[in-house]
């Protein structure tokens, strides 16, 4: 009887350490670590580049994920087409997939035992921007409109990649390669070429004496396909620029001042040029003031007709040092290159 007792106790022994056991033991399904997901860069890149996904699909085992996305945190997720990757034995993941074109999306990897949690993608939209820049800035003191040219004076377009809202600056694609374009009829020709350099910028398309032909007419600066560094980034143009060709006016000649106690008289010899359509007097006052320039509208004191040889300053003070700068303007509001200059100093009456 003993005997018997002693068996059928060793008998539930077992069993109750086989029930433990089986509690003990690994599930089935492989748990392992807490769902994860890390997206290097988070935010910021272009649609195309590429961003580094990695962490856990909190199971064990090495199994297939792929990408899923939605719009918003109440929409159905579906699969992204050709992003399958496999996991390592302890579930972790580590691969690259280009970012999303589309921004405020949802992202996150799943497989067929689990899903990490999602990851919102802000991501930045291509753009750039072009300007007419003269090879000699200090060739001429007031800056010309946006988009005009001078005939005769040579110029550059130069792209900017990197601007962006709130003095943000979008990534830089050093190297990619920069078309200009010209158009012509019902097409865009090209006529330039160049590369961006590490600052997101490129001074292309020299135009003027000893380059390429100046071109009255719409341009625009083409961003080619971008795949270096496993990116994927689309080309993308530039709105159209009108470059306008323009003549500047001849500067004056002869300027004079003569001071009184209460007022300075400025005169001047205008010659014959139809491109003048007025004239445009800017005033500096102290000794050691710099020179004036219409540059800056605050030192402007008066904006006279074309053919106008004179002009009398009675906002003056006995003793003070008075500078004055004279310029011929165009209809474009083109200044002539260098404006006469005068100073003079008000007698103490």
């Amino acid at each position: 009887m003993e005997r018997a007792h002693g068996r059928a106790l060793a008998g539930w022994t077992a069993v109750v350490g086989l029930v433990v056991a089986l509690l003990l033991a690994p599930s089935s399904s492989g748990a392992g670590s807490n769902p994860s997901l890390e997206v290097t860069p988070g935010s910021g890149s272009y649609g195309g580049q590429r961003v580094h996904w990695q962490g856990n699909i909190g199971s064990t085992g090495v199994q297939e994920v792929h990408l899923q996305r939605r719009g918003n945190p109440a929409a159905a997720w579906a699969d992204v087409p050709d992003s399958t990757f496999r996991t390592r034995a302890d579930g972790s993941f580590d691969f690259d997939f280009p970012a999303p074109a589309m921004n405020g999306v949802y992202f996150r990897v799943a497989g067929a035992r689990g899903a990490t949690p999602a990851h919102r993608f802000e991501t930045v939209h291509q753009d750039v921007e072009v300007a007419v820049v003269p090879s000699d800035p200090s060739a001429a003191e007031v800056p010309l409109p946006r988009g005009f040219a001078v005939v005769g004076e040579a110029y550059s377009l130069v792209a900017d990649t990197t601007r962006a809202a709130a003095g943000e600056r979008k990534p830089v694609l050093a190297g990619r390669k920069v078309v200009v374009q010209v158009r012509r009829g019902e097409v865009w020709s090209d006529v330039a070429t160049g590369s961006l350099g590490r600052d997101g910028t490129v001074d292309v398309g020299r135009f003027g004496p000893g380059a390429l032909p100046q071109t009255d007419g719409f341009h625009r600066v083409v961003l080619a396909d971008w795949t270096e560094d496993g990116d994927r980034v689309g080309w993308f143009p530039s709105l159209p620029l009108r470059v306008r060709l323009v003549h500047r006016p001849r500067p004056l000649g002869a300027l004079v001042a003569v001071a009184a106690a209460n007022r300075v008289v400025l005169t001047w010899i205008a010659p014959a040029d139809e491109e003048r359509a007025a004239i445009v007097v800017a005033r500096r006052s102290g000794r050691d003031s710099e020179d004036p320039s219409a540059a800056y509208p605050s030192q402007v004191v008066a904006r006279l007709g074309a053919a106008v040889g004179t002009y009398v300053d009675l906002d003056v003070d006995p003793g003070r040092t008075y500078k004055y700068a004279v310029y011929a303007v165009s209809d474009e509001g083109v200044y002539s290159a260098v404006p006469v200059r005068v100073q003079t100093t008000v007698g103490a009456g």
